[in-house]
């Protein structure tokens, strides 16, 4: 997962591996780095770290999902005039 560091301070997750070598993984403050998604999903948790999206990928994905959504609209209004409502009738009874 591709995060970054908005802290000043750099942000430190230390384990074990297979062979029982410790392994660091570290981010500079500041810094956008690849990190191993469960490593990002324990650091996303105390706020200093977000999920990066590159801004030119992110402006890409929102007009796709805004022509997707005005897709979606047209279709939807053109259901709604081919709806045909039912008109109940409706009876007093006198008491």
């Amino acid at each position: 997962m591709l995060v970054k560091n908005n802290a000043r301070r750099p942000v430190q997750h230390t384990f074990f591996n297979d062979k029982l070598e410790l392994q660091i993984v570290e981010i500079a403050g500041g810094e956008v780095k690849e990190i191993q998604d469960d490593i990002a999903e324990i650091w996303l948790k105390h706020g200093l770290v977000i999920e990066y999206v590159e801004p030119k990928k992110a402006k890409e994905e929102k007009e796709e999902l805004l022509a997707k959504i005005a897709k979606l609209e047209a279709e939807n209004k053109e259901l709604k005039k081919e709806e045909v409502k039912e008109v109940k009738k409706t009876t007093k009874k006198g008491k």
